[in-house]
């Protein structure tokens, strides 16, 4: 079991290591509440994620239907001392998609293009493809054996450590 944390380390280090991502786990549900897990390229802005996706794929049709989702980060296997102990952080969050040639389509446009590269600018002229940005309400947060937190509230700032009942 790894050191014991303050709870007001929590958040700072949850923000780091989201931070270390460029894209993301989704899970979605369809229109029939099947449900569907993919990944997407991402970038994080003040209080979300974005991510551009073609309406080809079956994610985006599901946002468009059903708003909710689940992001996922998880520290790669490679990474882990020990695999049942991965870092990993879930996120509940709400989808919104963004309409073409606003200020926030453009920042959002431009910060993609610099942080992943220049596909993006072979994209996002591409009719099919849809931005969306990603608000999380709640997050648990595991940092290892015995080390997991729900972040909650604005910002995600209140965090409690879950234990077993």
């Amino acid at each position: 079991m790894s050191q014991p944390r303050s709870i007001d380390s929590i958040k700072p280090e949850f923000d780091q290591f989201i931070a270390g991502f460029n894209s993301v786990i989704l899970s979605t549900l369809s229109a029939t509440g099947q449900p569907e897990a993919s990944y997407a390229p991402c970038v994080q802005g003040e209080k979300g994620f974005y991510v551009l996706l073609s309406e080809l794929a079956a994610h985006t049709q599901n946002l468009l239907q059903q708003p909710d989702l689940s992001l996922f980060f998880i520290e790669p296997e490679t990474q882990a001392k020990n695999i049942f102990a991965r870092q990993r952080a879930s996120l509940a969050a709400k989808a919104t998609p963004i309409a073409r040639n606003t200020p926030t389509w453009e920042a959002a446009l431009e910060q993609m293009t610099q942080t992943l590269g220049p596909t993006v600018s072979l994209i996002r002229d591409l009719k099919d493809f849809r931005l969306f940005f990603l608000e999380p309400y709640q997050a648990q947060f595991v940092i290892g054996f015995g080390q997991a937190y729900r972040l909650s509230g604005p910002d995600l700032q209140d965090v409690e450590q879950m234990t077993a009942k």
